[in-house]
């Protein structure tokens, strides 16, 4: 059974608060579910809150800390949140899954070679309204050791700094089927940000770990010096596995709506 934690941070008299399994082979544990709270609840103020030191109650694991480092300022292990008179309790909102990501082969897409998925999945992102609020153009697919898509998801990171496309296929993958398989290969059409990678190799089961591929390399810093990149597990474009067409079975679910 995992651990269950807290995670918060404060802002004056109001307390943000996050409960929840410890679970960062499954890219879920209370820290990310304060971050994905706090997006999800008040959108037009969570770059400013993210800002605020995050507290957790056990020391943070490598997933975390890279989550903070790409959507947050920064947080440490303190002691238990002193009380507050208002408390905004997130747990719930951050535990959501959202719209953007399915287990089986994308719903609206034909068969075809897994970058191309990736690359097309990422041609279906939001692109509208300010540039602030637009996902970037990101998709990714799980290739399973046999050749057939097992998950697939797009950015939705214009309405959160967590919602990636690789973070919300970890996500969608563990809730259903548990960590990822041994042989596996998640297909990414841009090179994944230093978050993304520690939820892929956080998630891997076994020794070997998962091989990421990647379209287009990202010049961006939260791309450089990666867990991947230590592991020896990225790779840029070539080598991609041709997906085998598995038909209608493989269409198991489609894009499930936020609930």
């Amino acid at each position: 059974m995992a651990l269950a934690g807290e995670a918060w941070l404060r802002e004056g008299e109001r307390l943000w608060l996050a409960r929840g399994p410890w679970r960062p082979e499954h890219a879920d544990t209370p820290l990310l579910r304060l971050i994905r709270g706090v997006w999800r609840v008040w959108p037009a103020q969570a770059l400013r809150l993210l800002r605020l030191p995050i507290g957790a109650d056990r020391p943070l694991h490598r997933l975390e800390r890279e989550a903070v480092r790409v959507a947050a300022k920064r947080a440490r292990e303190v002691g238990p949140p002193a009380p507050a008179r208002c408390v905004i309790d997130v747990s719930a909102a951050g535990r959501r899954l959202v719209r953007g990501a399915g287990l089986g082969h994308p719903p609206v897409l034909a068969d075809g070679e897994p970058l191309e998925l990736a690359e097309r999945l990422a041609g279906l992102t939001r692109r509208t309204g300010p540039r602030w609020q637009q996902d970037r153009a990101v998709g990714a697919v799980l290739v399973l050791p046999d050749g057939t898509v097992g998950a697939w998801a797009r950015n939705t990171g214009g309405r959160s700094r967590v919602r990636h496309a690789e973070l919300e296929l970890v996500r969608r993958w563990t809730a259903a089927r548990g960590r990822l398989p041994p042989g596996s290969k998640v297909v990414v059409s841009l090179q994944p940000c230093r978050m993304c990678a520690a939820a892929i190799v956080a998630a891997s089961e076994g020794e070997a770990g998962v091989e990421v591929i990647y379209g287009a390399p990202d010049p961006g810093k939260h791309a450089a010096h990666t867990w991947l990149d230590e592991l020896g597990l990225l790779s840029c474009g070539a080598g991609a596995r041709p997906h085998r067409g598995a038909g209608a079975a493989a269409r198991v679910a489609g894009e499930a709506p936020e609930p």
